[in-house]
């Protein structure tokens, strides 16, 4: 009897344990729920700590400027020279003419050798074959 009466407190005793392992598992998600919400945590320091957020971001922006910024142009402009004007006329007229010769050249090229392969194939297949 009494053998019995432990196995009933024992088992007793090992729901309420399992009933509080439950409840602290599950105030323990709810925690970590929290802590891993990455939306509240933002605002959270941003309202709690908005002139820290302000001189990070502002210290952030001026080294990005200070790594990523481009070396200034010279304010001197390099007069060209009388030679270098002329030429410089001189291939702006020329440039259109050039690119109508590059054309017709790039044309002409293509069509005698379409034409020399067109040869070539109409050639092998008329030629009589010799049996000997």
């Amino acid at each position: 009897m009494a053998q019995k009466k432990q196995i009933a407190l024992r088992k007793k005793a090992l729901i309420s344990q399992m009933a509080q392992s439950r409840e602290d598992i599950s105030q323990g998600r709810k925690i970590l729920k929290e802590k891993l919400n990455f939306k509240k945590q933002v605002s959270s320091v941003l309202r709690h700590k908005p002139k820290a957020i302000f001189a990070g971001s502002a210290v952030v922006g001026l080294a990005t400027t200070l790594i990523l910024r481009r070396p200034r142009k010279s304010s001197e402009k390099k007069r060209k020279t009388l030679i270098q004007m002329t030429l410089g006329w001189i291939l702006t007229l020329l440039k259109p003419t050039a690119k109508k010769w590059l054309k017709n050249s790039i044309k002409t090229y293509a069509i005698g050798q379409l034409s020399h392969l067109a040869q070539n194939r109409h050639g092998t297949l008329s030629e009589p074959k010799n049996r000997s």
